[in-house]
């Protein structure tokens, strides 16, 4: 059974680039990658773009509206992954560009 998946909205829609910087700050934690499915610690995780469905779109961030959404899934559900998952999460925000323009 899969477990939990976090979003991380985002002020743009995901580019090229973008989609590189994530790759970039997942692969140096990960024991195991192929595409967007990942492996840490023992636990899997995949990891996808999407667009922000209409209550995402009409939130009001710091004056930003979201017009891009990265989705992270736990794939095991359990204490371990739940916080894995989390950590990835904050290290994906942490260490994209989208941290300094949502400050």
């Amino acid at each position: 059974m899969a477990g939990p998946c976090l979003t991380i909205l985002l002020p743009n829609k995901i580019s090229d680039m973008d989609r590189i910087e994530v790759e970039n700050t997942i692969q140096p934690i990960s024991t195991l990658k192929e595409k967007r499915d990942f492996w840490v610690g023992g636990q899997p995780f995949i990891w996808n773009e999407a667009l922000p469905d209409e209550e995402e779109s009409q939130l009001n961030i710091k004056g930003w509206f979201p017009e891009g959404v990265l989705v992270f899934c736990a794939m095991c559900n359990n204490i371990a992954s739940h916080s894995i998952l989390a950590a990835i999460c904050i290290k994906v925000a942490e260490k994209t560009k989208w941290n300094d323009r949502i400050r």
